[in-house]
């Protein structure tokens, strides 16, 4: 089952950044849709394909312009009857390890997402140039995340910055950013994600699903050291705000 926790605050951040001027808008939406490629979370591009395509990271082109369109022509004329398909690297063969899905058709348009190896194919063959041909660069979740809750807390919009409140907790709890969890505490960007929640109240909304769901007080009981005062102090305000009672050392 898809992760829809992923999905939603993914396609949430995105109509909030696109609402602001002057962002790297390209780089922040490739670094989330990263970040939701990190869980079991289906192909969601199409949510908001308009705005991705304005944003430079979807690029649509005809049938007629896949880089070996003569070699897979059969295939590929195919999809013109079809409403939504996943492009495989051969399209002539079906599905494997070594001939994974490296675009989509969403009709009438065929979609290369920057980075990936269908953009370099398109790149390589000059369809794409200039600041279009440069690949999207990583960022840390953790500076991504300051991005967000920084525009998001600016428009009012607590949905989304309550989305993240659990998320971004999970993400250093799992390692998936540089900053180790054991300095999170310490660390300026995490403090600033961290204040910005507290200042807005973002946790007093638990959506109660999948990851988004605020772990029970008793969870302390399995920790100690820097880990137990990290969640202490981050879930602390929506346990005490939901009157939870929570477990002394």
């Amino acid at each position: 089952m898809s992760m829809h926790e992923y999905e939603d605050t993914v396609e949430a951040t995105v109509r909030v950044l696109d609402s602001v001027e002057g962002l790297d808008h390209r780089t922040l939406y490739w670094n989330l849709y990263d970040f939701q490629s990190w869980w079991d979370t289906g192909i969601t591009y199409f949510r908001v394909a308009e705005i991705l395509v304005k944003r430079r990271l979807l690029y649509p082109f005809s049938i007629q312009d896949h880089p070996e369109h003569p070699k897979y022509e059969a295939a590929l004329s195919k999809f013109e009857s079809e409403k939504y398909e996943t492009i495989l690297r051969n399209p002539n063969r079906e599905w494997a390890e070594d001939n994974r899905v490296v675009g989509y058709w969403a009709k009438p348009y065929m979609y290369c997402v920057a980075g990936s190896e269908f953009w370099k194919a398109f790149v390589d063959k000059g369809a794409l140039m200039g600041a279009d041909a440069v690949a999207p660069p990583k960022m840390d979740i953790v500076d991504l995340a300051e991005v967000v809750v920084h525009e998001a807390e600016k428009q009012g919009n607590r949905d989304v910055l309550s989305m993240w409140y659990p998320l971004i907790f999970g993400e250093l709890e799992v390692g998936n950013s540089s900053r180790k969890k054991e300095d999170a505490r310490k660390d300026q960007a995490v403090r600033r994600i961290f204040e910005t929640f507290v200042r807005t109240r973002a946790y007093e909304e638990d959506f109660d699903y999948g990851n988004w769901r605020h772990p029970p007080p008793d969870i302390l009981d399995e920790m100690e050291g820097e880990e137990r005062e990290f969640m202490l102090e981050w879930f602390g305000p929506s346990w005490k705000h939901k009157g939870l009672e929570i477990p002394s050392k």
